[in-house]
């Protein structure tokens, strides 16, 4: 975003936390880089930089909601004394962080755009979890609740949510607590958007208009600007990619050694924590299935283990299996021998997939997943859902019907279609997201 940005001809300013900053340099990259493009500024967020390789998520948001508000508005408050820089016009911030960023923003005179990184779907679940609690379907009565087929409750009073159940809505429902620490955190998000100029989201109208359109019912100023890094490649941008994990690099040999659409790419993304008990039902189902397959485990994916596989499974896959630390997940996405991508459901990794026509097998870990995996698998037609409860047999028969079964062809047909509308949206001739950037850059100035 930051770069598209500049290429609309803005200075930007691009500010991290400080244990963000410490993940990265956890991998041996230099930042903030060499750049004429974007300025790099840090702010505490009093988190424990010994914590910060594998943090504890809570711990680390009620760090940046004691911290980071005032440190946001002493740099607003510098950068708009500063002799040499223009005066800041604006303040783009991820949802995560919107109400540290409004306030500090509205001190300052200074319009607030949020930058809104899950899917409109997501975002229209949440705009609904205050009505959902004054309802009472939640939080749940006791923990039963969660295994007697109450989640399975049908919602039908939001508009744009027609079929969806309440376990297709954001996880954090799923508690027994009134005062759930992160359920208060996403209603809290929903009203910083409602406060802001603007709210931008990384998807496009063709795939989610439906949806779109209920949102701007709530949020009349929200525009669809997505998927970013079409965007950016449309506007011959370069842009800067930073892991929070050191990348493998021996896989790329060996997906250029396979065959054309036959390999299964398996991640999990950067947050998620798995058993080794899960972990070894993903990876004997992905190895009795007989298809080539790429297991990405980064180093914290298992808690307490060092996320190691018996050397009887490294047997038993040589040749046809390549288990990596960590990797470039869009070039994988991209690479021709990639045929079908097991993953959480997360959003960037979704678009991803979407846009290098890759279907899904989706297990839906937290948040906004549940959200995800349901339009994917019933709305858009191009995923399977994993049940909760990982058994290597359910992941052998889902990954053989991906890709060799007529509903993984069917899959494959759909996602080929929505990567080309998402490449239509953002071409800059009368594409929906590239039109709706043009108009944020106009509400910016």
């Amino acid at each position: 975003m930051a770069n598209l940005l500049h290429l609309g001809g803005f200075l930007v300013t691009f500010v991290n936390t400080s244990s963000g900053l410490h993940r990265i340099h956890q991998t041996s990259q230099a930042f903030p880089p060499e750049s004429d493009v974007l300025r790099f500024e840090t702010i505490p967020d009093g988190y424990s930089l010994d914590s910060a390789g594998a943090p504890n998520h809570e711990e680390l948001r009620r760090s940046i909601n004691r911290t980071c508000a005032a440190h946001l508005g002493q740099l607003l408050r510098r950068l708009k004394q500063d002799p040499v820089l223009p005066p800041v016009s604006c303040v783009v911030a991820n949802f995560l962080i919107a109400s540290e960023a409004v306030g500090a923003a509205e001190e300052m005179g200074i319009p607030f755009f949020v930058l809104w990184t899950t899917s409109a779907c997501s975002l229209l679940g949440s705009l609904h979890l205050r009505d959902l609690i004054r309802r009472g379907y939640a939080p749940l009565k006791d923990q039963s609740f969660l295994t007697n087929e109450y989640l399975d409750t049908p919602i039908d009073w939001i508009p744009g949510f027609e079929g969806i159940r309440l376990r297709d809505l954001s996880s954090f429902i799923r508690t027994t607590n009134p005062n759930h620490f992160f359920l208060d955190c996403e209603m809290e998000e929903v009203a910083c958007a409602q406060r802001a100029s603007g709210v931008i989201l990384n998807t496009f109208d063709e795939m989610e208009g439906k949806v779109l359109d209920a949102i701007k019912a709530s949020l009349p100023r929200a525009l669809a600007v997505g998927p970013l890094f079409l965007l950016l490649n449309q506007m011959k941008g370069v842009p800067k990619n930073l892991n929070l994990f050191e990348e493998d690099r021996g896989y790329k040999e060996w997906l250029n050694s396979q065959r054309h659409a036959s390999v299964v790419y398996a991640c999990f993304g950067s947050l998620a924590r798995l058993t080794s008990e899960q972990l070894m039902e993903f990876a004997w189902g992905l190895a009795d299935s007989k298809h080539p397959f790429l297991l990405s485990i980064r180093p914290d994916l298992v808690e307490n283990v060092d996320g190691g596989l018996p050397e009887e499974f490294i047997r038993e896959v040589e040749g046809r299996g390549w288990v990596a630390n960590w990797c470039d997940q869009g070039r994988v996405l991209r690479h021709s021998s990639i045929g079908g991508f097991l993953t959480h459901g997360g959003w960037n990794s979704m678009l991803e997939s979407v846009c290098s026509g890759v279907p899904m097998l989706i297990w839906p870990g937290f948040a906004d997943q549940f959200t995800n995996c349901r339009f994917a698998c019933v709305d858009w037609g191009i995923a399977m859902e994993i049940e909760q409860e990982v058994k290597r047999e359910q992941i052998r028969k889902l990954v053989v019907e991906l890709m060799e079964g007529e509903r993984g062809q069917e899959m494959r047909k759909k996602v080929l279609k929505w990567k080309e509308m998402a490449e239509q949206a953002t071409n800059a001739e009368g594409g929906s997201s590239y039109a709706n950037l043009m108009r944020l850059t106009e509400a910016l100035c």
